[in-house]
C-alpha cells in the first residue's frame, strides 16, 4: 500500500455499479489530490431503493479495476474483494474464484478478504488460489463479533459458516452483552495470533466504527508478540 502525505496508510472504498466513468473518475483525482492513492475497487451493493443504472458502466468488479488501471496506472494501488467461502451470488467456490483470477489479472496488487470465523477454511483457499497462480499479497479479513445481532447480519448478508466453538460462545453469552463483547474480543485475538503464525500477508480488523475494540485486540496482539 502507498503512504499518503500524512505518513498514514488510508484505503478508500470506491463502487462502480452506480457510477459512470467520468464519475468515477473525478472521486479518484479528489481522493489523490487529497493524498489517498489506496482503492479497493468493488461493484458494491444495490441501493435498497434501487437507482442502479439499466446499463451500468461497472456491472462488475473486475470491470471498475480494468477502467482504472488503465485511467490511472501506477498512480493508484488497487485492491479487490476476496471471499474465502465464495461469493454469495456465486453458484460455488470454483466460479468465485475464476472470477477472483480476472480480477487479479486485471490489475489488481493486493486482496482483502470477506470476515471468516474458522481459520482452516482460510489456509485452504490460500492454497487453493497460490495453486492456481494468483500471487499477490492476501490480507484475511477479521470481524471481532460483540452481540447476537451482528451474526444474524453477517448470516444475511455474507452467508459464511461459523465453526462449532463461535457458535458456543454465542449461545453462552448471548444474553449477556458484556461478556459476549469480551469473548468476541478474545476470539478475534485468537484467530489473529493463529494467522500470524500462518505467516498471513496481512490482516484487515473490520473496525465498524468501533476503534477502542480494534485498540485492544491489537494490544493484546502486542502483548502475544512480544515474547517472541
Amino acid at each position: 500500500m502507498v503512504k499518503n502525505r500524512f505518513g498514514l496508510e488510508v484505503m478508500a472504498h470506491c463502487t462502480g455499479l452506480c457510477h459512470g466513468p467520468v464519475e468515477v473518475d473525478e472521486m479518484v483525482e479528489d481522493l489523490m489530490y487529497e493524498g489517498v492513492y489506496n482503492l479497493l475497487a468493488m461493484r458494491g451493493d444495490p441501493p435498497r431503493d434501487g437507482g442502479v443504472p439499466r446499463d451500468p458502466a461497472f456491472p462488475h468488479a473486475v470491470d471498475l479495476i480494468r477502467h482504472l488501471r488503465l485511467a490511472f496506472g501506477d498512480e493508484v494501488c488497487i485492491a479487490a474483494a476476496a471471499y474465502p467461502e465464495g461469493h454469495v451470488e456465486a453458484e460455488d467456490l470454483e466460479e468465485d474464484l475464476r472470477y477472483l483470477k480476472e480480477k487479479v489479472e486485471a490489475g489488481v496488487d493486493f486482496l482483502v478478504t470477506q470476515l471468516f470465523f474458522d481459520n482452516e477454511l482460510f489456509y485452504r483457499f490460500m492454497e487453493r488460489i497460490r495453486a492456481m497462480g494468483i500471487g499477490v499479497p492476501v490480507l484475511a479479513g477479521v470481524f471481532p463479533v460483540l452481540n447476537p445481532k451482528q451474526v444474524e447480519r453477517i448470516v444475511s448478508l455474507c452467508g459464511v459458516s461459523f465453526p462449532p466453538k463461535f457458535t458456543r460462545m454465542v449461545a453462552r453469552y448471548a444474553d449477556d452483552p458484556g461478556a459476549l463483547a469480551e469473548a468476541g474480543v478474545a476470539y478475534a485475538t485468537e484467530q489473529i495470533v493463529d494467522l500470524l503464525a500462518f505467516g498471513v500477508d496481512g490482516v484487515h480488523i473490520y473496525t465498524m466504527n468501533r476503534p477502542d475494540t480494534t485498540r485492544r485486540i491489537m494490544n493484546n496482539i502486542g502483548l502475544v508478540s512480544g515474547r517472541g
